[in-house]
C-alpha cells in the first residue's frame, strides 16, 4: 500500500471510530477520496501528499460539493511547501481548509485549530520597471541582490515583472535602495466565488441542478431528495462508478444515484444495480414522485 492509500485508509478508520459512515472513491479519478456522514454532518476529504499540488479547479470543485451538500470539505496532507504539516494548525489552499492527519483528528474531536495564515493580508504591487532600473543603475545582479536582502532570486525576478510583494519584502527592497518601489498598497484576500452555480435544465421537474462534470459526478440535483448522477460511459467505467454509488447510498441514505444517458431510452436499465435514465425521459416527468418510481423500477430490473 503506497503512502497516499495508507493515509486514505487511516483517515477512513479515524472517521469510522467516531461514528461516521464512510465511502471511499478507490479506483476512481475522483475529485475527492472520502465522503462521510454522522447524523447531519457530511464531510468530503481529498488526500494528497503535498497541499501545494491542489489546483484552483480542484479547490473550486470541492467548495461546490460542500455548498451542495451543506457539508465540510478538507484537504488532508502530510506536507506543505516541502515541510511536514504541523498538527496544531490549519492552512488555506485556494479557499479550502488543509490539515494534517493529526489536525483532522483534533477537528473531529471538536477542537478549533489556529489559522496558520490569515485570510486577509496586505500586499504591495511592485513597480517592476523601477526595481529593475535602480538595480541595474546600482550595478547589482539579481543573485547579489538576493544575497543582500535575503529574498530568493526567483522572487526578485517575479517582482521585476510587476508582481505583488509582502509588506516585509517591500520594506527590505525600499530600505536597501532608499527609494519607493510600490505602485500602491491594497488589501488582498481570498477570491470570493459563487460556489453554488446552480442551473435550470429544461426538464419537466422543478430541480436545482449543479453541473459538476468531475468524477464521480456529472451532475447533482435537489428537490425533496438529493440526486447524484454519473454520465453514461463504457461499461467498465460505469461498473466502477456503480460500485462506489452503492457504498455512497449507504452513507447518504436519503440520496438517489443514477446514470444519465444522453439519449432517450437507455440501452441498459441499470448497471450493477444503479439505474440508467435517459435525459429525454427526465424531460417528460411531471413531478418527483414519477422520478423516484422510475429510479426504483430500473433498480429492480
Amino acid at each position: 500500500m503506497d503512502r497516499r492509500a495508507s493515509l486514505v485508509r487511516g483517515c477512513a478508520n479515524a472517521l469510522e471510530k467516531r461514528g461516521f459512515s464512510v465511502a471511499t472513491a478507490k479506483g476512481l479519478r475522483s475529485c475527492f477520496d472520502i465522503v462521510s456522514k454522522n447524523r447531519d454532518r457530511i464531510m468530503f476529504i481529498k488526500v494528497v501528499e503535498n497541499i501545494d499540488s491542489i489546483t484552483q479547479n480542484e479547490a473550486d470543485t470541492l467548495l461546490r460539493l460542500g455548498d451542495f451538500f451543506d457539508g465540510d470539505v478538507f484537504v488532508l496532507s502530510k506536507k506543505r511547501k516541502g515541510a511536514r504539516m504541523p498538527g496544531t494548525m490549519r492552512f488555506a489552499r485556494h479557499g479550502v481548509t488543509c490539515v494534517s492527519e493529526s489536525g483532522l483528528d483534533q477537528i473531529l474531536d471538536g477542537k478549533i485549530l489556529a489559522k496558520a495564515e490569515p485570510f486577509l493580508k496586505v500586499k504591495y504591487r511592485v513597480d517592476g520597471n523601477g526595481l529593475r532600473r535602480i538595480r541595474k543603475l546600482s550595478g547589482i545582479s539579481l543573485r547579489d541582490l538576493s544575497n543582500k536582502v535575503h529574498i530568493s532570486k526567483e522572487t526578485l525576478h517575479r517582482y521585476e515583472g510587476s508582481g505583488y510583494a509582502t509588506a516585509g519584502n517591500m520594506s527590505k527592497l525600499e530600505g536597501f535602495f532608499n527609494i519607493g518601489l510600490s505602485d500602491r498598497a491594497e488589501p488582498w484576500q481570498q477570491e470570493s466565488r459563487d460556489a453554488s452555480a446552480y442551473k435550470s435544465l429544461s426538464w419537466g421537474l422543478d430541480m436545482k441542478v449543479m453541473l459538476l462534470k468531475a468524477s464521480p459526478f456529472e451532475m447533482l440535483a435537489k428537490m425533496n431528495h438529493r440526486y447524484e448522477m454519473g454520465k453514461e460511459a463504457n461499461i467498465r467505467t460505469m461498473r466502477k462508478l456503480a460500485e462506489f454509488y452503492r457504498s455512497l447510498a449507504d452513507v447518504l441514505d436519503d440520496d438517489k444515484q443514477f446514470f444519465a444517458s444522453r439519449g432517450g431510452m437507455p440501452k441498459k436499465a441499470s448497471v450493477e444495480g444503479i439505474p440508467v435514465v435517459g435525459m429525454k425521459e427526465l424531460s417528460k416527468l411531471h413531478d418527483e414522485k414519477e422520478l423516484i418510481e422510475l429510479i426504483l423500477s430500473r433498480t429492480k430490473s
